[in-house]
């Protein structure tokens, strides 16, 4: 019930443990309605290339991604981060309009 119900979600974070590519799969469409960012833990680097592939084809601004088991450089200060799981950051193509019709918009 609460899935359909009324406004707008600010960021759905999920870390579902392997059933990513099949919510990205069945969810994505009501998810680009309902939701300006998306973060996803993927659980296998097949999933992950396959949960990015679906993001990109639907034009969703990939903000931050890192495979699993790996170490990426970091922006800023933080230096090299390390993660078990792998991470993708995404922003819904309406949102990056939206931020950049005021002016709001600057990706790394």
């Amino acid at each position: 019930q609460m899935w359909y119900s009324e406004g707008l979600w600010d960021m759905v974070d999920m870390d579902i443990q392997g059933k990513e590519l099949t919510t990205i799969k069945n969810e994505l469409h009501a998810l680009s309605k309902r939701t300006r960012r998306l973060h996803i833990s993927t659980h296998s680097r097949p999933t992950h290339a396959q949960v990015l592939g679906a993001l990109r084809a639907a034009d969703w601004f990939i903000q931050y991604e890192q495979v699993g088991a790996s170490v990426r450089w970091v922006y800023g200060n933080m230096g090299p981060v390390g993660h078990w799981d792998g991470h993708i950051s995404a922003i819904n193509p309406s949102e990056v309009e939206r931020m950049k019709r005021a002016d709001r918009w600057k990706p790394l």
